[in-house]
């Protein structure tokens, strides 16, 4: 039986596999950008919390610094830029993904330069392609077996996108000097990508220069420690972005998250996926075979995996697939070692990690599929006919056709403002979990929490109303909020009022000019309830 196998890897069935992973990728950009509808089932105030950030980054403002925010903006970043290319509108989300494919697509190759064979590109370029594309969140622990479709947790897939690339460097010596100092400032710019992503990811940094040091490379070290400083210095001079996100994620979470706890979830996370784990263990097994045993290697691969688990023990959730992407580049690892060694067992090792690679990216890829198709079959459930928003559409997985409460109350809020003349040069704030500012392209209110938790700064006893918020929305009845809308009845004060009420929201604008535009406010689409 091995010797059937160990001649499987032919130079042709190293091509089909290849491009079979081409076609899946060209497949998932292509349900992607062509998708008329963009269609929610889950994690709405997750979507709107990036939009905000990234409005907000649109607008001049610099996370972390300029308003509270937990991460240090690489993906406010590059979805402000994504608004500059197509416009400041929801559909710029998918093309920001497109455009994070594209940068860490083009560092794979770079990096890969004579280090890592076609079938491990390709195969991690696969990977690449569903951690940026898919709509089935990563941290869900279940497996894809019903349409989810939602954008959340894009810095986690960051994250791991990241882990992949400087892993394969890390763990693989190119052949040449050039070849280290070129994966080296690849390397040394993703890992400053990874700090400002989420302060948490910031323990990759010391475990690449460990694995490096392990190695005895040197040039490849030296090469990533002078692109990161260089990198460092032009995106964050003296860490502050990443200082200050630190410190606004620990006076958020800092204290729900106890040490037991994280550690309980390190050891959850990978074994969530025991085939997967047995295959890596396996494939470690075959490259440790013959002489001259790669015990350095393996050591630098579980230096970088614990660095890669710890950070998946701060993605939330219950672990789900936050171990595959770790699993994948292991086992990518131990083909090119298998490769280099001629090893008579080679094609074990890249058997099975092309199966891992298309058992992780097909279900995504059909989850891709479905969730496309369910969002065109909801277009008729569409509420916000233009704008920002326009075509978007968020409901409640498990009770299909019906809208999420969030999405009608966004919805009934915009139809209401967009009548007040010159809204968007005024400051809004609303409770509930909801922002209005990316939807109306109003005005920033940098001292207004975007993610409304209890434990937010803003949100302190002795933290006063931002003075330049001009309207404030309140969700009553069974919409009412005890953080944020509890912290905005009692400090608004006798500076507001009330202005309107509507089927979810009461409407308080300060005394004034917002208050005499609010009570003015012409109906720009008809009554408000043609549009709920």
């Amino acid at each position: 039986m091995l010797p059937m196998i160990a001649e499987w890897p032919a130079r042709r069935a190293r091509l089909v596999c290849a491009w079979a992973a081409a076609a899946v990728v060209a497949f998932m950009i292509a349900v992607v950008m062509l998708n008329p509808i963009v269609y929610e089932t889950d994690h709405f105030a997750d979507t709107h919390f990036i939009l905000g950030a990234a409005w907000r980054t649109y607008q001049g403002l610099t996370p972390a610094l300029d308003f509270g925010h937990f991460y240090g903006g690489f993906t406010s970043w590059v979805t402000a830029r994504a608004f500059g290319v197509v416009g400041p509108k929801i559909q710029a989300f998918d093309f920001a993904l497109l455009m994070l494919f594209c940068g860490f697509g083009l560092s794979l190759l770079l990096m890969a330069w004579r280090r890592v064979s076609l079938l491990c590109v390709a195969l991690a370029m696969l990977t690449l392609a569903t951690l940026m594309f898919t709509r089935y969140p990563l941290e869900v622990s279940e497996s894809v077996t019903r349409i989810y479709a939602t954008h959340s947790f894009l810095y986690n897939r960051v994250g791991l996108a990241i882990v992949l690339i400087v892993g394969l460097f890390a763990l693989l010596p190119g052949q040449g000097r050039m070849a280290e100092v070129l994966g080296g400032a690849v390397a040394g710019a993703l890992l400053v990508v990874v700090l400002l992503t989420k302060p948490t990811f910031v323990i990759l940094i010391p475990a690449a220069f460990l694995a490096m040091a392990v190695q005895a490379r040197w040039t490849g070290a030296v090469a990533m420690l002078l692109s990161c400083g260089v990198v460092l210095i032009l995106a964050d001079p003296w860490g502050a972005r990443w200082l200050a996100s630190f410190a606004y994620a620990m006076a958020h979470v800092g204290e729900d998250t106890p040490t037991d706890m994280l550690l309980i979830r390190a050891i959850k996370v990978p074994l969530h996926h025991p085939i997967a784990l047995t295959f890596v263990l396996a494939a470690l097994a075959v490259v440790l075979m013959p002489p001259p045993r790669p015990w350095r290697q393996v050591l630098a691969g579980a230096v970088m995996a614990g660095a890669a688990t710890g950070m998946a023990t701060t993605m939330g959730g219950g672990g789900g697939q936050l171990a595959l992407p770790i699993f994948i580049l292991l086992s990518l690892v131990t083909v090119e070692i298998a490769r280099r060694q001629r090893n008579p067992l080679a094609s074990f090792p890249q058997i099975g990690t092309a199966v891992l690679v298309f058992a992780f990216a097909l279900p995504h890829a059909a989850n891709l599929l479905g969730s496309a198709q369910q969002g065109w079959a909801h277009r008729s459930l569409v509420l916000i006919e233009d704008g920002p928003l326009a075509d978007y559409v968020s409901v409640v997985r498990v009770r299909p056709r019906q809208l999420s409460q969030q999405y009608e109350t966004l919805a009934e809020g915009i139809a209401h403002l967009e009548g007040i003349e010159g809204i968007s040069a005024m400051g809004i704030v609303a409770d509930n979990n909801i922002t209005f500012e990316f939807a109306l392209q109003s005005r920033p209110v940098p001292g207004f929490p975007l993610w409304q938790r209890a434990t937010a700064p803003e949100f302190a006893p002795d933290s006063p109303l931002p003075m330049d918020v001009d309207v404030i929305l309140v969700g009553h009845g069974s919409h009412t909020d005890r953080v944020a809308g509890a912290f905005l009845r009692r400090e608004m004060g006798e500076d507001f009022a009330r202005c309107a009420t509507t089927a979810f929201w009461q409407i308080y604008a300060r005394r004034g000019a917002a208050l005499d535009a609010c009570r003015q406010r012409r109906q720009p689409r008809g009554d408000d309830q043609n549009h709920l």
